[in-house]
């Protein structure tokens, strides 16, 4: 079944512009939205699977109508998109449970290759996005970082993006394991989400060009 999706951006022609790059064999485009409060609106109407949010927007700016929708119905898929990586909205937004970041300057397939990954449970952050919230607001930890190496192994994954199935089926474990070691994870490591730990793992530079 394809996944719906609903699109909110004030400006009309990036709106049409990435409407008609979304593909249609996997997705469909249920409704568009020309700012925040109406996305909100559309969303209880079509109450579609994928929401792409422009962070800046009139009314009810995306990082608002993107609380009000999750707090409606937590298990939406929320992807932001942005013209920039240095947002002074970048570290509010990624406070979120977002599951994805498109900058406005990316590739149609960097568009569906995000898609494709959030509606499979997974999450895409561009490295750019990653590194511009390091760089505004580190999340230096003064921790001993006591990992172990199976939890080490799956924050690596975290931050490829990797969905719980997926990495359960490359590591050979059951999804409720993986669950149980990125709730672990997170205790430990004193963060609120994937996102927060893929940035995370990012900063330390833990095994991130570690083979698959």
């Amino acid at each position: 079944m394809k996944k719906t999706i609903l699109l909110a951006d004030d400006h009309i022609l990036v709106r049409e512009g990435i409407a008609k790059l979304i593909d249609t064999e996997r997705f469909t485009l249920v409704a568009e939205a020309n700012d925040g409060q109406e996305a909100y609106t559309q969303f209880k109407k079509h109450r579609p699977h994928i929401v792409l949010l422009d962070v800046r927007m009139p009314e009810l700016n995306g990082i608002e109508a993107a609380r009000k929708i999750l707090r409606d119905a937590p298990e939406t898929i929320v992807v932001f998109i942005s013209a920039t990586a240095d947002s002074n909205d970048l570290t509010e937004a990624l406070e979120l449970p977002i599951k994805g970041f498109l900058l406005k300057s990316c590739t149609s397939a960097a568009l569906n290759h995000t898609l494709a990954m959030v509606a499979e449970g997974g999450s895409a952050f561009p490295a750019d996005v990653l590194r511009a919230n390091i760089a505004n607001q580190p999340l230096a930890r003064h921790i001993s970082s006591n990992l172990t190496p199976r939890e080490e192994q799956i924050l690596q994954r975290l931050a490829k993006g990797e969905a719980n199935k997926v990495i359960a089926r490359n590591l050979s474990v059951s999804e409720g394991t993986v669950k149980v070691h990125i709730k672990a994870i997170l205790k430990k490591l004193d963060l609120t989400n994937r996102t927060q730990a893929a940035i995370y793992a990012h900063e330390h530079d833990i095994g991130l060009n570690a083979s698959a």
